[in-house]
């Protein structure tokens, strides 16, 4: 990972500066949002049953994880090792990866919907906000978090392993 990479995910997240993801809800599918300076609910589902947990907190967290670690990485800043421990537990909380996002805009029918590799799973997963389908901006930043994710988190520990030998 370069810091051109690190550019490109920066910019990427501007085109979703405007959401700000909350916390998950106890055993529900359902977390609030902020969205354009409102507040709004967002669902979580697996076609149309309730995401598994682990689901629903890795997408509550995707972009406030994914926002933390390419800032602190841009800047050269060392993360605590809990802090990072939080990101790798709601990694291995969600469904295996890679999470694609298949687009209507670039199909045959359907919607907007995130592909997930969970063989015990195999249902599509769908975001909605205020009971309509998340942007598609949205639904692309979540599905690519699952993959760069890992690899920020080990750039951050490689990052403070060189900063703290011991």
């Amino acid at each position: 990972m370069t810091e051109d990479y690190l550019e490109y995910l920066a910019a990427r997240l501007r085109r979703v500066d405007d959401i700000e993801m909350g916390d998950a809800q106890p055993d529900s599918s359902s977390l609030l949002a902020e969205i354009d300076g409102g507040a709004a609910s967002v669902e979580v589902k697996r076609d149309l049953d309730p995401a598994p947990a682990g689901d629903v907190n890795f997408v509550a967290n995707a972009l406030s994880d994914m926002r933390r670690l390419v800032e602190a990485l841009l800047r050269g800043e060392v993360l605590p090792a809990s802090e990072l421990l939080r990101i790798e537990w709601r990694l291995a909380g969600a469904a295996n990866g890679p999470w694609s996002a298949h687009l209507e805009r670039d199909s045959v029918g359907g919607c907007d919907i995130i592909a997930v590799n969970d063989p015990h799973d195999p249902r599509d997963l769908y975001i909605y906000i205020d009971g309509e389908l998340a942007p598609t901006r949205l639904l692309l930043e979540v599905a690519r978090a699952r993959q760069d994710l890992p690899a920020l988190v080990q750039w951050a520990r490689n990052l403070g392993n060189r900063r703290d030998p011991s």
